[in-house]
């Protein structure tokens, strides 16, 4: 009897904190391999997950739906917009483009995703009776298949997503620090964040005019590493010439080039296939990525 009463006694004294046991796991998982901080899925669930338990009371307590469907969906809806805020700048870093109808296909998820789990470990637990294992790992492969092809098909929809964003990692940190400033200065009114925010606003914005100011005189030329043949690209303010010697790595052009194509704020883009010889303004390049043919006229590069 005295055990049972410490016992109840320290379940009644005691407070869970979700924060805790978000860093507990962390912790657990970054100790088993360090290197899953690098990871974007590792990355993604945990500010996610964060800016649901911290944000999502604000966002819910905004409006109070009287049905239990609205209810329901006000929910969703304040769960994917916290998640969203959460992981919006990292998303934008990492993949420069941000989803504009992340509602609707956060909605659909969300409802899905419950049944795709309790599918999935119904197929697991019933694996020893066959008949019934394929039944319902059939239902399980049509329900994601309806979740992929309803994703898919928003995606599809004309301004799904706003792409060519470009943020430094630089100004990353400086937008989380104004997203954290602010809710804190709106959650626990705290006068000095707000001057904190605003500070921070400014210095991103700073940066972003010295990005458009380096971008408006770049001349430059850049070289990727291509597993065919080099890709070159030669940038002069907004607009990019690319070149390439052999027309088989056309598709690996988008995949190498992109991402430093979007940092330099490239809008003009012209492409020139099998060119060995090229002209950068007073240099003259010669590619030599295979055999030179003898030639009687002198080419100086």
């Amino acid at each position: 009897k005295g055990l049972l009463k410490l016992a109840e006694l320290s379940k009644l004294n005691r407070k869970n904190n979700i924060y805790n046991s978000l860093l507990t796991s962390m912790t657990l998982l970054l100790i088993i391999n360090p290197l899953n901080i690098f990871a974007v899925g590792f990355q993604f669930s945990y500010l996610a997950v964060f800016g649901i338990v911290w944000l999502n009371k604000l966002f819910y307590n905004l409006y109070t739906c009287k049905t239990k469907l609205g209810n329901y969906l006000w929910n969703i809806i304040c769960v994917s917009l916290t998640a969203q805020i959460s992981i919006a700048p990292l998303s934008a870093f990492y993949f420069h483009q941000f989803p504009n109808y992340f509602l609707l296909t956060n909605v659909i998820v969300i409802t899905l995703a419950p049944f795709v789990i309790g599918l999935g470990i119904a197929v697991l637990a019933c694996s020893f009776w066959a008949p019934l294992y394929k039944l319902l790992a059939y239902c399980l492969t049509l329900l994601i298949r309806l979740m992929n092809n309803l994703v898919v098909g928003i995606d599809n929809i004309p301004y799904s997503s706003t792409k060519g964003i470009c943020f430094s990692p630089i100004q990353t940190i400086l937008i989380y620090i104004f997203i954290a400033t602010l809710f804190c200065a709106l959650l626990y009114k705290y006068k000095d964040c707000i001057f904190l925010s605003l500070s921070t606003l400014i210095v991103f914005l700073s940066l972003e005019f010295y990005n458009q100011f380096r971008v408006n005189h770049l001349n430059e030329i850049v070289i990727y590493s291509s597993r065919s043949t080099p890709i070159i690209d030669h940038f002069q303010g907004r607009n990019c010439t690319c070149y390439y010697s052999d027309c088989s790595c056309i598709k690996n052009i988008d995949f190498s080039c992109q991402g430093n194509r979007i940092y330099n704020r490239s809008k003009n883009i012209e492409s020139y296939g099998n060119s060995h010889y090229i002209d950068f303004g007073e240099k003259n390049c010669l590619i030599i990525d295979q055999p030179i043919i003898p030639n009687d006229e002198k080419i100086t590069v």
